[in-house]
C-alpha cells in the first residue's frame, strides 16, 4: 500500500487531545524536521503533494514515501521521527498508547 502523510493544524490544542512536551536541543530538532520533510514525495517543482482534504477543515493528506502496512503504521513513523530527535521511544512502537506512556513530558 502506498504510504500517505496526514497532516492537521491546530490554533489552539483542543482539551480532548492528549499533548505532551518533548524538549529537545536544536540539532536534534533539526533531525526531526530533516527526517519529516524526507519523508514527503515531491513534484517537480520540489513542492509536497497535497493527495486531498483531510477529516476537518484544517487538515490535509500528502503524498508520502514508503510503504503502509499492519507492522508499519503512523505510529511507527512517529517513534521513527522521534528516534532522530534522540527523543526515548519504546522498543514495540505499534500504538500511539505505547509511544504516548513511554514518552515524559519534559515542559512542567
Amino acid at each position: 500500500m502506498t504510504e500517505q502523510g496526514y497532516v492537521q493544524g491546530y490554533q489552539l490544542i483542543p482539551d480532548y487531545l492528549e499533548v505532551k512536551c518533548i524538549k529537545v536541543n536544536k540539532n536534534n530538532y533539526l533531525e526531526l524536521i530533516k527526517f519529516i520533510q524526507a519523508t514527503f514525495k515531491i513534484d517537480t517543482k520540489g513542492r509536497v503533494i497535497r493527495i486531498g482534504n483531510g477529516h476537518t477543515a484544517n487538515a490535509s493528506f500528502y503524498d508520502a514515501l514508503g510503504s503502509y502496512s499492519i507492522l508499519r503504521n503512523c505510529n511507527t513513523w512517529t517513534a521513527e521521527a522521534l528516534r532522530k530527535a534522540d527523543v526515548n521511544t519504546p522498543l514495540w512502537d505499534g500504538l500511539s498508547a505505547a509511544i504516548m506512556l513511554h514518552l515524559r513530558s519534559g515542559c512542567d
